[in-house]
Parts: C-alpha cells; sequence; structure tokens
C-alpha cells in the first residue's frame, strides 16, 4: 500500500468533538459526542489529499539508523494529515496523523517487519500489522493502548517542532 493511498486527508470537525470545556480539561463530554468525534474522523480519512499542499521533510536523525521522514498534507489554515516514517534494516514503522483538530486526531501505527535485512534489492515485507488509536479532546478512547498512544504523542510532538523549525 502506498502512502498516498493510505494517508488521506481531514476535514476540520472540532464541533463534534465536544465543548470548549471538554477539550480543555482533556475528556470528552458524553458518549453521543465521543461517538461523534471518533466517526467523524474516520469519515474524514477518506478525503482525497491531492486537494492538500503537501511538504516532506527528513526526521529526526537520531531516532533510526536507516532514517526517517515526514510528510505534511494541509489545506491553508493547518495541517491535515502528518505521515511520520521510520525506516530500518529488518523493516519500517509509519505513523499517519488524521487531524480534526489539535487534539482530535485517528493515529493509524503501520508495521512492516521483512523478510531479510535491507539489500540493494528491494525488501520482501514478512510480516506487517497496523492499529489504530482515536484521541477526541486531548483523551485517548482505548485505555488499554496508553503505551502506544503515549509513543505516538511524544512522535507528533517532535515531528511538530521539526515542521516548525523548516518554515
Amino acid at each position: 500500500m502506498t502512502i498516498t493511498r493510505m494517508a488521506l486527508s481531514l476535514v476540520l470537525g472540532t464541533t463534534a468533538c465536544g465543548s470548549s470545556a471538554a477539550r480543555e480539561s482533556g475528556q470528552v463530554e458524553g458518549s453521543n459526542q465521543s461517538r461523534d468525534c471518533a466517526g467523524d474522523l474516520r469519515t474524514a480519512a477518506a478525503i482525497d489529499t491531492s486537494k492538500l499542499g503537501r511538504r516532506e521533510v527528513d526526521g529526526p536523525p537520531d531516532k533510526s539508523a536507516e532514517g526517517s521522514t515526514i510528510v505534511e498534507f494541509r489545506d491553508a489554515l493547518q495541517p491535515k494529515l502528518l505521515v511520520v516514517t521510520y525506516f530500518g534494516e529488518t523493516g519500517r514503522t509509519w505513523y499517519a496523523y488524521y487531524f480534526a483538530s489539535p487534539t482530535s486526531y485517528l493515529l493509524r501505527i503501520h508495521e512492516e517487519r521483512y523478510a531479510a535485512p535491507l539489500t540493494a534489492e528491494s525488501p520482501v515485507v514478512a510480516d506487517s500489522s497496523s492499529r489504530e488509536l482515536v484521541v477526541c479532546n486531548g483523551a485517548l478512547r482505548q485505555p488499554s493502548d496508553s503505551s502506544a498512544y503515549k509513543a505516538g504523542k511524544e512522535i507528533l510532538v517532535q515531528a511538530d517542532s521539526l515542521l516548525r523549525s523548516k518554515r
């Protein structure tokens, strides 16, 4: 699967993702609004990125010996999608953040493991796995995935910092 097919943007949907008080407290107000936020994020992730601006920068050099990239898709106002990819000798992992607002996003994590270490030829993928996390108003909807959320949040903060420094 190419990043272009996977990397689809979001539309702005802050009203369905809770009140400003809920956003400030990091909690989702009521189960209906929580469901609306998650539904809005999944629906919005199906939009075509070809209509958005695209920018690619090198990722943090200290996170992967084989390198990393950050690809940002944005409209005139804000980022809609951020894809951070880490390349390794035995596989690669990418994190795709689909934003409805700065505190509400869908995070898709995809990991691929190669059948053998990288060579001059294209790698053969032996195994892959994916998971999806929903963050509404700063609150993770699946508490059992808190370690993946914490790692994803750290990656997001670092990518945002790199993008800001390269404007």
